[in-house]
């Protein structure tokens, strides 16, 4: 719903905040609650592993808008607010925000609740990557 040549372009023109990002790490990218198995107090298990990648670990689910954890932010050890930091985490929000939208094509969804839902929200995180 947002023309390609202006995503493109909006990318691009921020593309300088990722210079300091040298050194990848392994991102789950899907570790919300349902993907961590907790038994006596410990983490045993992480599933759902298909959007793993190695890459800036403020790529992390807890630091999206979606959930935005100040306790995940603790156990890194930094509030992660700087205007880099900030302008990083507004780009993968809208990633995962265009991979939401794209995703229902690929993976054939035929849920129009869910296709409506995926295309509002591309709508609203381009509004909030424009901000």
């Amino acid at each position: 719903p947002i023309p390609l040549e202006t995503v493109e372009a909006e990318i691009i023109s921020r593309l300088h905040v990722m210079d300091v990002v040298t050194e990848p790490r392994l991102v789950h990218w899907d570790l919300w609650d349902g993907n961590v198995f907790v038994r006596e107090g410990s983490i045993v298990a992480l599933i759902d592993w298909e959007r793993a990648l190695w890459g800036d670990p403020l790529m992390e689910y807890y630091f999206r808008y979606i959930e935005n954890s100040e306790h995940f932010c603790r156990g890194y050890g930094n509030s992660f607010d700087n205007p880099n930091e900030c302008a990083r985490k507004k780009l993968y929000d809208l990633y995962i925000d265009l991979i939401y939208f794209i995703e229902c094509y690929s993976r054939k969804y035929d849920s129009q609740d869910h296709l409506k839902w995926a295309h509002d929200n591309l709508l609203e995180g381009w509004d909030r990557f424009m901000a």
